[in-house]
């Protein structure tokens, strides 16, 4: 795949389609509208780092949100990327 450049010889290249069984966008609201003083975190793109998240700076939302929102909840194997924001926000993944 010529636009991905130079992969390792020991790597092998799929589609993240052909990996998972299933891909979302999370949850399309105003997350304005959710963010609380207190709660569990709230992630945003800005929030991804290489390889980690920053859940200490991430803005929260209420338990009771959360649970009415179900794809707020990430699951141990979850890849989150990200697809929009800044030329710096934009394909980091966690």
């Amino acid at each position: 795949m010529e636009w991905l450049g130079q992969v390792p010889a020991h790597w092998g290249v799929l589609a993240l389609k052909r990996l998972t069984p299933s891909m979302t966008v999370g949850i399309v609201i105003n997350p304005s509208d959710y963010v609380s003083q207190e709660g569990l975190p709230f992630i945003y793109g800005g929030d991804i780092r290489e390889g980690t998240i920053d859940y200490e700076n991430a803005r929260r939302i209420t338990v009771d949100d959360s649970a009415r929102q179900s794809k707020t909840y990430l699951r141990a194997g979850d890849l989150l990327t990200v697809s929009g924001g800044t030329r710096r926000d934009c394909g980091r993944a966690a």
